[in-house]
């Protein structure tokens, strides 16, 4: 691949929002985007893409992809660091009616773009009080969601299908 193509990725808003339009059921993979380095009415298509422990979001027709950079932090790194955001995004996002804005809060990109080694902390913090990682869960989980179609929106029963998923897959004691 040419170097010129491949940059490091850094969790914008833009890319996220890209994963989270597939998380919440862009079932084309392809969500417009507007790309703010170029003309304002113009817009690209962002794809992500999943490589094991790496992230990347594919722009345009053209080779250019985003990738992210394994993580060495330790799993105590790993969690002191997802106990801070996640307290900060929940104080917050407190008064958020809007699970959109709540998913968009910088604390809640952060944690994912730490990759699928926060999902043993997020199924801990949904263990102890269900919140809305469900988008971080399945954004994490490369797209995959244990939720049965009929539960979407029933937070106790999204919160019990992840749950038995992390259990089922290592991700749980």
């Amino acid at each position: 691949m040419d170097e010129q193509n491949v940059i490091r990725f850094v969790p914008t808003i833009s890319a996220i929002a890209a994963m989270s339009a597939l998380a919440l059921g862009d079932v084309s993979g392809n969500t417009a985007i507007q790309n703010t380095a170029q003309e304002p009415a113009q817009s690209t298509i962002a794809t992500p893409i999943f490589f094991g422990e790496q992230s990347a979001i594919a722009v345009g027709s053209e080779p250019t992809i985003t990738i992210a950079e394994c993580n060495t932090e330790t799993d105590q790194e790993l969690e002191m660091n997802f106990n801070r955001l996640s307290k900060k995004w929940k104080a917050e996002t407190s008064g958020y009616y809007s699970v959109a804005s709540m998913v968009m809060h910088p604390a809640y990109l952060e944690i994912i773009s730490h990759g699928e080694k926060m999902i043993p902390f997020i199924l801990k913090d949904l263990q102890q009080k269900p919140s809305h990682w469900f988008i971080a869960l399945k954004t994490l989980a490369k797209n995959y969601s244990p939720v049965k179609p009929e539960d979407a929106g029933n937070i106790k029963k999204m919160t019990e299908a992840w749950l038995a998923w992390g259990r089922a897959n290592g991700k749980l004691s």
